[in-house]
């Protein structure tokens, strides 16, 4: 793996060494994610931005960006991971729960893409774009259970959390999205108030209530990590997280 020119250049700068750690950390974890890449690249969140027209010798900007969308399952992967180390959890539930956190956005752009063709129906179109994701997954031949991870996130999972269906796995990637906003980690209240403000055409009360569900599975989890205040998960997954990219050797 190559280093970086800031890095090369600036050796001795303990943040911009933490910035080549963290390159690193995360584009190894990327390389074991291969399989869900996959869904990534055919359903178009691989795309450059930008491409070259020859005819005006301008870049041409009607290609929109979507890596945004990889890069956050990637992050949500890496929590996921960090969390499943935390509880302790097998080798074969912690991998599902990491293939289920890279892909249970891999449908974004087809999602909102839609949602822009009829922003009156944007709410009603949860449902059917989640199951078009869901049986693309499983006509690509990823496991059920996985299948299952990666829908367990949003207003779809509430229900079935709710009545106490969920997996353990379910849950524990249904907390890890509630706290992921883009690329970093934020406590329950701040996370759901942003999206509150994204989505508002999403009834309030569906933001209540994922708030709710949210707070009872970490309180569960942080009663299980010995944590005395639930609020405070989300701070040491977070450092957690850093602890492990501080222990990445630099590849020369």
């Amino acid at each position: 793996m190559f280093r970086s020119r800031e890095y090369q250049q600036n050796q001795d700068n303990p943040q911009v060494v933490f910035s080549e750690k963290r390159r690193q950390f995360f584009s190894k974890f990327l390389r074991n994610q291969t399989e869900s890449l996959s869904f990534h690249r055919e359903h178009g969140l691989l795309e450059k931005r930008k491409t070259w027209n020859e005819a005006n010798g301008e870049y041409d900007s009607i290609s929109e960006d979507w890596s945004n969308v990889t890069e956050h399952c990637l992050v949500e992967a890496v929590d996921a991971d960090t969390l499943a180390d935390m509880l302790e959890l097998d080798t074969i539930s912690r991998q599902k729960l990491v293939q289920g956190a890279m892909l249970h956005d891999f449908y974004k752009r087809k999602e909102i893409e839609a949602m822009r063709k009829d922003p009156i129906m944007q709410y009603e179109l949860i449902s059917e774009m989640v199951a078009k994701q869901n049986s693309i997954l499983l006509e690509g031949g990823v496991d059920p259970e996985v299948v299952g991870i990666a829908e367990s996130v949003g207003m779809s999972s509430f229900e079935k959390i709710e009545r106490g269906q969920a997996t353990e796995l379910e849950k524990i990637m249904n907390y890890i999205d509630d706290i992921t906003l883009d690329t970093d980690i934020k406590n329950l209240s701040e996370r759901i108030a942003f999206g509150r403000k994204r989505y508002s055409n999403i009834p309030p009360e569906q933001f209540d209530r994922q708030l709710a569900v949210s707070k009872e599975i970490q309180q569960q989890l942080a009663k299980r990590l010995e944590i005395e205040n639930p609020d405070e998960l989300p701070h040491v997954i977070r450092k957690k997280i850093f602890e492990r990219i501080e222990q990445e050797q630099i590849e020369k």
